[in-house]
């Protein structure tokens, strides 16, 4: 069964899937949603708007997933991703290790080499990190509310409560270059944790290939 992850090869095979399917699927949708937006009425375009916020909610976690299974190893990277993506609350001390830890440091901690520095040293210089804690807590319990100003039909409101019941809304204009721009950094998480995995498991395919 490929959900044996005892079993290496299974594991392998599950990541590169993870990798494939799992992460890529969210730019391909971003990319989707970005090309058909530009072409879309404004009262479309708040609505592929906001499945573009998701998106980069998803891409956060997953990157988030990504890292803390990698370096916390307390259960096998493979199934450590099949848990809950973590929520908000963890997103603050993901933040701290990834901006304030040099990146030799950070690919030691997830137990990558070189290959990896180059992604690692883009993820340290991304220091407004933090401030997407607000839209993953957005996105915890479902998707948001909707509430459009008529006098701002480009504004769109967001309103959710988490799981714990805190209210949290979030205002943004979804001008085309803040669309551009979330489209970009949803892409960005989901090339960074693509590579740190994808390296991760061309460590362990040379380690069976040594050990033949």
């Amino acid at each position: 069964m490929l959900s044996d992850f005892n079993n290496g090869q299974n594991e392998i095979i599950f990541l590169r899937q993870y990798s494939d399917l799992t992460l890529r699927s969210i730019e391909v949708s971003s990319d989707a949603l970005l090309e058909r937006l530009f072409l879309a009425e404004t009262s479309q375009r708040n609505l592929l708007g906001l499945r573009l916020l998701s998106d980069l909610s998803e891409s956060a976690q997953r990157l988030m997933a990504v890292f803390n299974a990698l370096s916390t190893r307390t259960v096998n990277v493979a199934k450590a991703l099949t848990y809950p993506l973590p929520e908000s609350d963890k997103w603050d001390v993901f933040c701290t290790d990834v901006i304030e830890i040099p990146p030799e440091t950070l690919i030691r901690k997830m137990g990558i080499d070189e290959r990896a520095i180059e992604s690692a040293s883009e993820l340290s210089s991304l220091t407004d990190l933090p401030r997407h804690k607000k839209l993953i807590q957005l996105h915890s319990n479902g998707n948001p509310n909707v509430l459009i100003d008529n006098s701002s039909p480009t504004t769109i409101h967001l309103l959710n409560h988490t799981q714990n019941g805190k209210q949290i809304t979030m205002s943004i204009n979804l001008s085309e270059e803040i669309i551009v721009a979330i489209a970009d950094t949803t892409g960005q998480f989901v090339r960074l944790a693509r590579d740190f995995l994808l390296t991760n498991v061309e460590i362990r395919e040379e380690s069976f290939q040594n050990s033949k």
